[in-house]
């Protein structure tokens, strides 16, 4: 079976879908050949379906031949195949963008946090090693848990690339999903209480996550915001360079699928639709969370701005390490570099890079209140 894998182009690109040729029958890789075969793409993704949804089809080769669906045959139906595995056979681990991917495009929230709090509870995360030692040794230093909520496209790898000069570790993900419903798991967060855990998430203001976190006996967050029509900008051009993965989450996800014909749009006609859907979004979310640091009584939040952290990221950074009660400081940043995401461009570059009439509807939907407390420019 490995001899013909390696002989058939297509069973060699199924591998970085995590295809076992070892585990996988000679029938199974048979069908695979016919439905990969298929004169047109509707063919091949009913074929591909049938063998995925075979009871013969070991689990690990049918969520491989659902990964391949959904990133270069047809999105949607890809992610329905991956949700029905789940259902049918719990083919699905925690932890592998695309199969959670499936059940966020499923609205099956609740189900993902679920697969990785039990999987964070028995320490069988990919990670889960790791995390266990980081938060030892970071805890013997004396480090605090420091849970960060960011907006995305608010300088969040560079921040966590910077604390993680402090923590001696790379930010760990107490959360899973994808924004704005990003879900945090309980029993995670119950490791990051105890000490040494740091974390940079994008996570929902929602009760189920303030019920955690309270439950859990964190008290203190730190909140970067960016304004919104800038990091609405900076998430259109991530659309540029995101890889497969990604890119077909970001466009067939909930809540904001996105046009079938994306590709051919125009850029005025994508920042168009960006405006008047991820705009609005960002803006609730930032409201929301301002609503908690201001008003619930459960929890103290450190507010920074992307554009203050950008200004002085040190002292930026040392702010959130004296809150959280860290004896600790940052001596010196790390230089933003391309793989942070992390851009240089004008804090307002959205109303020079914008035909004019849309940078106004940009302008218009960034209430005047969020932008005089935060310094950001009226419409």
């Amino acid at each position: 079976m490995a001899a013909e894998a390696r002989e058939r182009p297509y069973l060699r690109l199924l591998h970085g879908h995590r295809l076992p040729p070892e585990e996988t029958d000679r029938e199974t890789l048979a069908a695979l050949a016919r439905a990969l075969a298929a004169p047109d793409r509707a063919g091949m993704a009913a074929g591909l379906e049938r063998v995925a949804l075979d009871p013969e089809t070991p689990p690990p080769a049918a969520v491989a031949v659902g990964r391949y669906l959904a990133r270069h045959v047809a999105p949607r139906r890809g992610l329905v195949l991956l949700e029905t595995l789940y259902d049918r056979r719990g083919a699905l681990e925690p932890g592998d963008p695309l199969c959670e991917a499936a059940l966020v495009h499923g609205r099956r929230t609740e189900a993902l946090v679920g697969l990785w709090d039990a999987a964070a509870a028995a320490g069988l995360l990919p990670d889960s090693e790791w995390v266990t030692t980081a938060a030892e040794q970071a805890r013997g230093r004396g480090l605090p848990g420091l849970p960060v909520v960011t907006m995305p496209r608010s300088g969040t790898q560079f921040l966590g690339n910077n604390l993680a000069l402090v923590y001696r570790h790379r930010p760990v993900p107490t959360g899973c999903g994808m924004f704005p419903d990003v879900r945090l798991i309980p029993a995670r967060l119950r490791t990051q209480a105890a000490g040494g855990l740091m974390s940079t998430d994008h996570t929902a203001p929602v009760a189920a996550n303030l019920d955690a976190l309270a439950e859990a006996g964190i008290t203190r967050l730190c909140l970067v915001v960016r304004d919104p029509r800038q990091a609405t900008l900076s998430r259109l051009n991530q659309l540029a360079t995101a890889n497969d993965d990604m890119r077909t989450f970001l466009r067939v996800a909930p809540p904001l699928p996105f046009p079938e014909a994306w590709e051919s749009l125009s850029f005025a006609d994508k920042a168009a639709w960006f405006g008047d859907h991820w705009l609005p979004v960002l803006v609730r979310w930032l409201t929301d969370w301002l609503t908690v640091a201001d008003a619930d009584p459960r929890f103290r939040v450190h507010v920074t701005a992307f554009e203050a952290m950008r200004a002085a990221p040190r002292d930026a950074i040392n702010a959130m390490l004296a809150f959280a009660g860290a004896s600790c400081r940052l001596k010196a940043t790390l230089a933003p570099h391309s793989g942070d995401h992390y851009h240089a461009s004008a804090g307002d570059a959205w109303r020079t890079t914008l035909p004019a009439g849309l940078a106004a509807r940009w302008a218009a939907g960034v209430p005047a209140a969020l932008c005089r407390r935060f310094g950001w420019p009226e419409g």
